[in-house]
């Protein structure tokens, strides 16, 4: 068996510089991932806003549809919101931050 010192000796400014980049990359991920929660939240606050004008009214729930109305709304705002994203990317517009808002079409 062998005996000895290891190999793979790192002296204790190699291991700080580990450490240090280590951490380094670590708050970097960190600080990407909460830029992209607070664009998609943005961006969730903004689709939020712009869907409560666009709410399905109580008087297209009638009792004929009362119980799948839930759906039924949430289907319409959906497919608004996707031609409102369409719209945008057609525009050129991809994120909340430079987005010109357009009154509803329906």
């Amino acid at each position: 068996m062998g005996g000895g010192g290891s190999s793979n000796y790192r002296s204790h400014a190699d291991q700080e510089r580990a450490r240090f980049e280590r951490e380094q990359r670590i708050r970097l991920r960190n600080e990407r991932r909460r830029e992209e929660r607070e664009k998609k939240e943005r961006e969730r606050a903004e689709r939020e806003a712009w869907l409560r004008g666009h709410r399905v009214s109580k008087e297209e729930m009638k009792w004929w549809n009362a119980a799948w109305f839930p759906l039924y709304a949430w289907l319409k705002e959906r497919s608004a919101w996707e031609r409102e994203v369409k719209r945008r990317k057609g525009q050129g517009y991809h994120r909340v931050d430079d987005i010109v808002l357009k009154d509803h079409d329906d």
